[in-house]
């Protein structure tokens, strides 16, 4: 599992998986994303995903996310993934505009 950095903004995460390389002998049917906050516990995000990829939305910038997944085929859902930890962050906005102010001997920016 990965980060897709093309979808990160303040509170929108991508991520990506490659199906597993053996597939208990039947074809994968969908997938099943579950996220959890650091410390918490997980709860189903996304299901009946056809393609390896989610993109989560409306998360809180600043917290923490953990994401794993599932993958289903005739027979049931299989183990989890690995977890993914990723930070819901994003580059901060540009500075204010700089001011100055002369004082005597001193300019302050």
């Amino acid at each position: 599992m990965a980060e897709d950095t093309s979808l990160r903004t303040k509170s929108t995460l991508g991520i990506t998986w490659t199906q597993a390389e053996f597939t208990g002998g039947a074809v994968i049917i969908d997938y099943r994303i579950s996220i959890a906050q650091v410390g918490e516990s997980y709860l189903v995000l996304a299901s009946n995903l056809v393609n390896p990829s989610y993109t989560a939305i409306e998360l809180t910038s600043g917290i923490t996310y953990q994401f794993k997944v599932e993958s289903r085929n005739s027979y049931g859902y299989s183990a989890y993934s690995d977890s993914i930890t990723l930070l819901c962050a994003y580059k901060p906005d540009a500075p204010a505009s700089v001011t100055t102010t002369n004082s005597a001997d001193q300019v302050t920016i």
